[in-house]
Parts: C-alpha cells; structure tokens; sequence
C-alpha cells in the first residue's frame, strides 16, 4: 500500500512536470493534468480498477 501510494504520487509528480505549460482545449482552457486525473479517477470510481499499476498507467498515458 505504502509503495502504491509512492508509485502513485511520483507518476502524479512526473506528469505534472512533463505536461506544465500545457492547456487543454476545453473553453476554461484547463490544465492539461486534469485529464490524466480525470481518467485515473474514472478507473477508479466507476470501473472500480483497483490496481495501482494501471491506475499508475491512467495518469501517465
């Protein structure tokens, strides 16, 4: 649980970084992490994905 936790929050870390200066092209022109967590979240709520890993792929994608 530990070691998914730290997984999870240095792919979180990493796409944050990657992805900094990117906006989406939605009409608030959000942040473009947004979607990564967005989907990482729907994995996780409605697909009921459990595994860190591809949670861990959800964000980085």
């Amino acid at each position: 649980m530990k070691d998914d936790l730290a997984l999870l929050l240095k792919a979180l870390y990493f796409s944050a970084q990657k992805h900094r200066h990117q906006r989406r092209k939605d009409t608030a022109a959000s942040p473009f992490i947004n979607h990564p967590i967005e989907v990482a979240n729907l994995l996780w709520t409605v697909g009921e994905v459990c595994d860190a890993t591809i949670i861990t792929a959800a964000i980085l994608h």
